[in-house]
């Protein structure tokens, strides 16, 4: 069953030069909680990749389907239980701090609001 498009969060991402880089989606009802990405229409990506699918995020139940889209329609898919997303979220936290990448310092998220 799909979601109405009223149900979905949007997300725009822009960079530290304000370039809009990334939009990305929540739809609680699609498939399960799904969370996706994809490349925003900005220039700075190749004409083929603009407005294309990066990632999803699937909530199964029990952990986390995901999957990267590729240019030649290729797609890696990994499969997580909650432990090892909660693993991984630990490294990648680690990660940001070491190599002073934080996200929130690369990144600006907002989420967009929708008139009813």
């Amino acid at each position: 069953m799909k979601s109405n498009p009223e149900d979905i969060r949007e997300f725009e991402i822009f960079d530290k030069d304000n370039s809009h880089e990334y939009r990305a989606f929540f739809d609680e009802k699609y498939k399960g909680s799904t969370f996706s990405l994809k490349y925003s229409n900005n220039g700075v990506w190749t004409e083929h990749t603009r407005d294309q699918e990066a990632c999803t995020i699937t909530d199964k139940g029990d952990g986390y389907k995901i999957e990267f889209f590729k240019s030649d329609n290729k797609k890696s898919i990994i499969n997580l239980d909650y432990s090892e997303v909660n693993q991984l979220k630990i490294l990648l936290k680690i990660i940001d701090q070491i190599e002073d990448r934080e996200i929130e310092n690369t990144y600006r998220i907002l989420e967009c609001i929708k008139n009813t």
